[in-house]
């Protein structure tokens, strides 16, 4: 029998156009060796941090859910499924004969979302799973952070249509005409916690959110002091705007400008450059303009709107 990855469930809101996922314990084994002897005489599991990390490019979807900081997990929970194949066709088996992995406590976060030249942008999501310290049985499979379920019909209805990519973009009021990559670190720094020696977390500790983006093209004259300068140049929500435009359905380019289609970023901080001039032999000459955000005392640092008009 094989499987193969399927949509995925966050809260209830299904994210299709799944690229990749992948789901672990992140087990810490313990082997201890004794005087008297060089083999272990114990092997224990003493800690694990349950994660699942799936890529979609149903970024509307995906970001309109979690924004740029995240959900915790709720209703229905997080549920990824896994599609099995009829071995004789090698296609989806029609039966409620497929599975499904479940987490029902703990949060989703964006990881990371790039986007090339002429390319899909991609977005990367983490589910941290914990345990609910309050109904936890290590004797009930049902309360561990991961739940596998057998016999499971597939949802039906799924979109994931819809593809964005990149598109002109508005740094501290100067405008960028011509990037071949941009990515956007969301900078979400957890740990999960537990006590009384659990080997499952049941708490999530947020330590940082310093969002990053990095914007690489041919734009290398904006190197300069009437535009961004070599130290760099205050970004506010008002004055950057990064936008990935989305593509037609069904032919080639994209919707209208003025429509409320497209992906916009805005951020506050600091623009400066990761490098001013790039090249190899007579290869074009590339540049990377850096943003690192910062609280502004109103927003939070990256702001996220799906469904919105380009302005640039």
């Amino acid at each position: 029998m094989t499987h193969q990855p399927y949509a995925v469930s966050v809260n209830g809101t299904m994210i299709s156009a799944v690229t990749r996922q992948n789901v672990a314990p992140q087990s810490t084994v313990t082997k201890e060796v004794n005087a008297g002897s060089p083999y272990p005489k114990t092997t224990q599991i003493t800690a694990q941090t349950n994660q699942a990390t799936m890529s979609t490019l149903d970024l509307a979807v995906a970001l309109g859910l979690l924004g740029s900081e995240g959900a915790a997990v709720s209703g229905t929970g997080v549920i990824l499924y896994q599609l099995e194949l009829d071995d004789q066709t090698g296609l989806p088996k029609t039966t409620a004969s497929h599975r499904s992995l479940k987490i029902a406590r703990g949060k989703t976060i964006p990881v990371r979302l790039s986007c090339d030249h002429q390319r899909d942008a991609e977005l990367e999501m983490l589910t941290h799973a914990l345990i609910d310290p309050a109904t936890f049985d290590q004797t009930d499979k049902a309360t561990y952070p991961i739940v596998a379920t057998d016999s499971v019909a597939l949802p039906t209805g799924l979109a994931g249509d819809k593809r964005w990519t990149l598109a002109d973009t508005k740094i501290a009021g100067i405008t960028f005409d011509c990037p071949l990559n941009v990515s956007i670190d969301f900078g979400i720094n957890l740990t999960t916690e537990g006590c009384k020696s659990d080997i499952f977390d049941g708490t999530i500790v947020i330590a940082e959110i310093t969002p990053m983006i990095r914007i690489r093209g041919k734009d290398i004259k904006k190197f300069a002091s009437a535009s961004i300068p070599a130290d760099g140049k205050a970004c506010t929500h008002a004055n950057t705007e990064i936008f990935l435009r989305q593509r037609l359905d069904d032919s080639a380019g994209f919707e209208v400008s003025t429509g409320s289609t497209h992906i916009k970023f805005t951020a506050d901080g600091l623009a400066h450059w990761a490098n001013y001039h790039d090249a190899q032999n007579n290869n074009r000459v590339e540049s990377e303009l850096q943003i690192d955000c910062r609280h502004d005392g109103t927003n939070v640092p990256l702001v996220v709107a799906t469904g919105a008009a380009m302005t640039v």
